[in-house]
């Protein structure tokens, strides 16, 4: 029989550990504004209308549009010993009208549990302590680009999990070049960004990708342990 040494049986035994709770799991926006995955849309924050719409999400525009996005949590994200390794929104430009200069767009996540599209959400965009902004806010400059472009959500959903919400709310909004929020007095047609929002001509439809782990409870965690000293025995 060959045999092993200790550091050999606890590398192994550290591998199995991590390897075995490696988990991945995709939320996307499948069924438009009627689904139970999120809701897709526009509003604009000086009036008009809500544009309820299955293909897009827009931004900028007269009425200075906020994208709005909703993700049900999984229900697994929810269980015990869960632990959120990496999570990412990616969302894809389908076309926008950058003015000569471009424009900038910022991601926020909305400091309550919502998911449906409403005037009230756009607007808590204008209110500091019902947001977080998420990373920096990102620059096109250019005309009819197929861009996607990619945020760092770990930390908010992991909070939303905390507080026991049922959604991850995500929006998106025009900024200025210095980051603060576009002003709806300055809202014009010729600057706007419009983003896919459902499987439409081939485009990406809005997804998160979550890569988590799952710590074993105490009582598995003995057993672990009692398996480690039964492995080192062998080892031996």
């Amino acid at each position: 029989m060959i045999k092993c040494t200790k550091y050999l049986c606890l590398m192994m035994l550290a591998m199995f550990v991590v390897t075995a709770n490696a988990n991945t799991v995709n939320i996307t926006i499948t069924e438009g504004v009627a689904g139970i995955d999120g809701f897709s849309s526009q509003v604009g924050m000086g009036g008009g209308s809500i544009g309820w719409t299955e293909s897009v999400l827009r931004i900028g525009y007269a009425m200075n549009a906020v994208a709005q996005t909703y993700f049900v949590i999984p229900e697994e994200l929810k269980a015990p010993g869960v632990v959120i390794n990496s999570a990412a929104i990616t969302l894809e430009f389908g076309d926008f009208y950058p003015g000569s200069s471009g424009i900038d767009f910022q991601m926020v996540h909305l400091n309550y549990d919502a998911g449906m599209v409403s005037y009230d959400n756009a607007n808590a965009t204008n209110d500091p302590t019902k947001y977080t902004k998420v990373g920096d806010f990102a620059h096109m400059q250019g005309s009819y680009p197929s861009f996607a472009v990619s945020w760092d959500v770990a930390s908010v959903l992991a909070s939303d999990i905390a507080a026991g919400n049922t959604y991850l709310p995500l929006l998106v909004r025009m900024t200025r070049s210095d980051g603060t929020f576009y002003p709806d007095s300055e809202a014009t047609d010729s600057l706007k960004g419009i983003f896919w929002a459902t499987e439409f001509g081939g485009s990406s439809v809005p997804k998160v990708v979550v890569d988590y782990s799952v710590i074993p409870e105490p009582a598995s965690m003995l057993l672990i342990v009692l398996g480690s000293f039964a492995l080192r025995r062998r080892c031996a």
